[in-house]
């Protein structure tokens, strides 16, 4: 069987997680990573100041994608996604399943609607869908008071974390005096167990089952 060429992008731990799960074990005999394209966390290109890197976040942190994927002699692109120069290199990759997490620049639709199984998202969620919309989710869980929060897998198009959600994780608990950096790093593991539902659910039926 063919490999789905498969792009990643992603910064931080979740992107971490997302890109782990692709190469390790056995979703490795499914995909075949082309490129990943992760955040440069001082760039101006970024949509929005307010994302999870206000927090800070160590020089380790910074490249920690970037590193995996090097390690995996993966190419590795950090610039703006949305020009003439990047499109090109996306249609030589030529995906054919995309993955973000925690991914800084807002993807238009020559990038999303271009891989044929699909352009996925995951991003902290309510009990409904959409919700909490936006690049600072986990101000508003915590500013709700909610006790638990889900990751969600959507289908990417025009409106950023509002196209169809095709997977959610089990209930992930918030602990008692838990900060935004805590609930990051707790979501990115869930992150990697909805990449590996949805890469299966495409390679064995060999085709986009969620549109």
């Amino acid at each position: 069987m063919n490999k789905i060429k498969t792009l990643v992008f992603g910064s931080l731990h979740s992107g971490y997680s997302l890109l782990f799960e692709l190469l390790k074990g056995d979703l490795s005999s499914y995909v075949d990573v082309r490129g990943v394209i992760s955040d440069d966390l001082h760039q101006t290109c970024l949509d929005s100041p307010e994302r999870k890197w206000q927090y800070g976040f160590t020089p380790e942190e910074e490249r920690m994608v970037i590193d995996l994927a090097l390690r995996h002699n993966i190419d590795v692109y950090t610039g703006n996604v949305n020009t003439a120069n990047f499109l090109n290199q996306y249609k030589m990759w030529n995906p054919e399943l995309c993955f973000s997490a925690c991914f800084g620049q807002i993807f238009n639709e020559e990038l999303f609607s271009h891989p044929e199984y699909g352009f996925y998202n995951f991003h902290p969620s309510g009990e409904t869908w959409p919700s909490y919309r936006g690049p600072q989710p986990f101000e508003g869980i915590m500013n709700d008071r909610l006790d638990h929060f889900y990751i969600s897998a959507h289908v990417v198009d025009a409106k950023p974390d509002n196209g169809l959600r095709i997977a959610r994780s089990r209930n992930i608990p918030i602990m008692p005096n838990m900060d935004i950096d805590g609930l990051n790093k707790i979501a990115s593991q869930h992150v990697g167990e909805l990449t590996r539902d949805i890469v299966l659910s495409i390679a064995k039926k060999k085709l986009n089952p969620f549109i």
